[in-house]
C-alpha cells in the first residue's frame, strides 16, 4: 500500500521531466495580460432600407441611437400675371424625425433587423400665368426601426411633409408645416430610454400684391446621433413662391427632399 501511494505522489518537477522524456510538451497557462482587451465597436447605418446585423459572439448589450427620416418641403405656388397680379405663396418646410436612444439586452438574441427610414419627397412648384397652379405638398419621411429576432424593440416616429403654397390668383397663402416626429409615438423595449421630439418645419410666406412670391419655409433641423451624416433626420426646406415676371420665374420653386434617418449601434465584446 505504501509503495503504490509513493508512486502517485510524484513532484511537479518530476512530472514535467517525465512528460519531457515521453516527448510530450505543455503550454504555459494564459495570463490576463495575454488576452486581447475588450474594445467598443460602433456600426453606423445611414442608407435607407432594411439590413440584418448578426450579433457578434460575446455581446450581451447594445446601445442604440435611432433617428427617423424628415419630411420633404412643399412646393411654391405659381404667380398670377393676369388682372390680379399676386405672387405665389411659398411652400412650408418639412419637419424632422424623432430620436430614440436606449440599451437593448441581446444576450439570448442572434440578429438585429435594422430599418433606416427614407426621407420624404419634395413637392413640385406650381406653374404661373393667367391661370396659375398651387405648389404640391411634400411627403412625410419613413420611421426608423430595430427588431430583435423579429420582435420590434425600437420605433422612431417620422417627420411630416410641408404643405404646398397657394397660387397667386386664389389666395397667395403660404403652405402650412406638418407635425414633426413625436416622442409620444416613439419607444424602446430596452433600458436607459431617452426620447426626443423632432422639430416642426417653418410655414411658407404669403405672396404679395406687387407680384413677389413668398419665401419658402425653413426645414426642421435635427441633432443627428454621433457618427451619422450631419443632417440625418432633417426636413427639406420649402420652395419659394412664383414671382410676376417674364419666363419661368412665374413658376413656383420645388421644395427640397427630406433627409434619410440613421441608426448607430455601440457594443463591447468580451476579451478573447
Amino acid at each position: 500500500m505504501r509503495r503504490r501511494l509513493h508512486r502517485v505522489l510524484v513532484s511537479a518537477a518530476g512530472t514535467g521531466a517525465l512528460l519531457a522524456a515521453m516527448g510530450v510538451t505543455t503550454a504555459p497557462a494564459a495570463h490576463a495580460s495575454d488576452l486581447t482587451p475588450a474594445v467598443a465597436e460602433t456600426k453606423v447605418f445611414s442608407s435607407p432600407g432594411m439590413v440584418d446585423f448578426p450579433i457578434p459572439a460575446g455581446v450581451t448589450k447594445i446601445s442604440v441611437a435611432a433617428v427617423a427620416a424628415g419630411g420633404g418641403g412643399g412646393g411654391g405656388g405659381g404667380a398670377s400675371v393676369g388682372t390680379f397680379s399676386w405672387g405665389g405663396g411659398a411652400g412650408a418646410g418639412g419637419s424632422s424625425g424623432a430620436t430614440v436612444r436606449c440599451v437593448l439586452d441581446v444576450s439570448k438574441a442572434k440578429t438585429l433587423k435594422i430599418t433606416v427610414g427614407a426621407g420624404g419627397a419634395s413637392g413640385s412648384g406650381g406653374h404661373g400665368g393667367a391661370i396659375p397652379v398651387g405648389g404640391w405638398n411634400g411627403t412625410g419621411g419613413d420611421p426608423s426601426r430595430v427588431r430583435v429576432d423579429g420582435s420590434e424593440k425600437i420605433y422612431a416616429d417620422w417627420g411630416g411633409g410641408g404643405g404646398g403654397g397657394w397660387n397667386g390668383l386664389t389666395s397667395s397663402a403660404g403652405g402650412t408645416a406638418s407635425g414633426p416626429g413625436w416622442k409620444a409615438n416613439s419607444g424602446c423595449g430596452g433600458s436607459d430610454v431617452s426620447l426626443q421630439d423632432g422639430e416642426r418645419g417653418g410655414n411658407g410666406e404669403k405672396g404679395d400684391s406687387s407680384g413677389s412670391g413668398g419665401k419658402g419655409g425653413t426645414e426642421g433641423t435635427r441633432w443627428a446621433p454621433v457618427g451619422c451624416p450631419l443632417r440625418a433626420g432633417g426636413g427639406g426646406s420649402g420652395g419659394n413662391g412664383g414671382t410676376k415676371a417674364d419666363g419661368n420665374i412665374n413658376n413656383g420653386k420645388s421644395g427640397l427632399a427630406g433627409e434619410a434617418g440613421c441608426i448607430v449601434l455601440t457594443y463591447t465584446a468580451g476579451p478573447s
